[in-house]
């Protein structure tokens, strides 16, 4: 191939990561942080990974104890913690939401490497 042919196709290749992408992530799959670690936020991401899972873990166990705890009078006290203890998944998933439409507003000019994300 000539100079010319690969220069042509190198015109075609995105040069950064989507915007769009990462926005729409970050809405639908934010509280796993996905659209962190499709822009290379990789700190970030596994911080809202991992708090994520532990969050979901810790009000699934919770809501089974308060259950099983529910045949007797003390299971009802817990109820509160319980409820208490869901918000962390839904905060999380909340803080996904609001970093997928910071995105797609365009005040996320560059990804983890300094790139340029593109429109």
């Amino acid at each position: 191939m000539s100079k010319v042919d690969t220069k042509k196709e190198e015109l075609f290749l995105p040069q950064g990561k989507s915007k769009t992408t990462a926005g729409l992530l970050g809405i639908f799959l934010g509280a796993f942080g996905v659209h962190n670690f499709y822009l290379g936020f990789k700190k970030k991401a596994i911080i809202q990974l991992a708090v994520s899972i532990t969050g979901i873990v810790i009000s699934f166990i919770a809501w089974i104890i308060v259950n099983i705890l529910a045949l007797v009078v003390i299971g009802f006290f817990l109820i509160p913690i319980a409820v208490i203890l869901s918000l962390i998944p839904f905060g999380i998933a909340v803080w996904g939401i609001v970093e997928g439409i910071i995105i797609l507003m365009g005040k996320v000019e560059y990804d983890g490497y300094g790139e340029a994300i593109i429109d």
